[in-house]
């Protein structure tokens, strides 16, 4: 399905920048909050914050959208020790252009992400970096459109990349590792896939960027 999706939005979007090149372009910025609801993130992480810029290029009955997002959440692994995930994408969505106050969207994007220990404020020692992430994921969600250029978005990621641990610390953290959640029990397997799947609400901003001659 998701390969699927992604061929769609390709298409769409090597189309749009072929036949739309004097049409009117929109430059979005949001930001928000993400809720984490994939298995084994939301065992670790609650909320996080969440950014994103895309570009509007509209294509007919539909808009496409490339762009980029980040993610970050954070929680105490112990005491003295803050665990830090930053997620990034990169990717294109296809809006259907039906409303002017309603904007539903379906996307597509390439996630790399990583996750990393460092000392709270206060204590000393340095940052340690536990695992990377690679892969393919959906999005889907929902403008709603206060005014001409204020909206409010919600969104869902559905992404289940390969999470990597350096192979260097498996031997070192690895009893430490093995007696938490389960987002750190990869520590035996060198490649897994973890679903990172998330919900954000967020509030969007649209600047015109191109008019029509």
């Amino acid at each position: 399905m998701k390969k699927i999706i992604t061929a769609c939005v390709v298409f769409f979007s090597l189309q749009a920048a072929y036949s739309q090149r004097d049409t009117l372009v929109f430059v979005h910025f949001t930001g928000g909050a993400s809720y984490a609801i994939g298995q084994e993130m939301d065992q670790v992480y609650d909320f996080g914050l969440s950014a994103a810029t895309h570009v509007s290029i509209p294509a007919g009955r539909v808009i496409i959208e490339p762009g980029f997002s980040f993610f970050y959440f954070g929680n105490y692994y112990s005491k003295s020790t803050r665990d830090n995930l930053l997620l990034w994408n990169m990717g294109s969505r296809i809006h259907l252009n039906w409303s002017s106050r309603f904007d539903p969207f379906i996307g597509a994007y390439f996630l790399i992400g990583k996750d990393y220990l460092e000392p709270r404020k206060d204590y000393r020692g340095s940052s340690i970096d536990l695992m990377t992430f690679r892969g393919m994921g959906i999005s889907a969600g929902l403008n709603f459109y206060a005014s001409k250029c204020l909206y409010f978005q919600l969104t869902g990621e559905f992404v289940t990349p390969k999470a990597r641990l350096d192979k260097s610390l498996q031997d070192d953290i690895k009893e430490e590792l093995e007696a938490t959640s389960s987002l750190y029990n990869i520590v035996s397997i060198p490649d897994k896939r973890i679903s990172l799947n998330t919900i954000s609400l967020k509030i969007g901003y649209k600047l015109s960027l191109k008019h029509k001659p």
